[in-house]
């Protein structure tokens, strides 16, 4: 590379992008923390997640929710911010419909 005049991305400092609201309720952990697969639990239990991708306009901010038991993909949603109403967005958009469970 160096040849070639090139030089690979240097990687940035690491950034915080999540603060804790001290003022906020908690929320109670309703799965225990218990993420086995139980073939028969299907849209019982969900589990989301946020996915940073670096491009060249940015940062790219990926939200998905998936069904624990079938491990397939049932809401997803991407911004140019990190904020609440990506990952509410994500849970709210079904990508084969139906109620969320619960």
């Amino acid at each position: 590379m160096r040849g070639a005049g090139c030089r690979g991305k240097t990687p940035q400092r690491w950034q915080v992008t999540t603060t804790v609201d001290p003022a906020a309720a908690h929320r109670p952990d309703l799965v225990q923390r218990d993420f086995t697969v139980d073939a028969a639990a299907v849209d019982t239990r969900w589990c989301g997640d946020i996915t940073y991708i670096d491009t060249w306009e940015g940062w790219l901010y990926l939200a998905t929710v998936i069904d624990l038991a079938s491990r397939r993909v049932v809401g997803w949603a991407t911004a140019d911010h990190l904020c609440a109403d990506l990952v509410d967005a994500a849970s709210t958009t079904r990508c084969t419909g139906g109620p969320p469970p619960g």
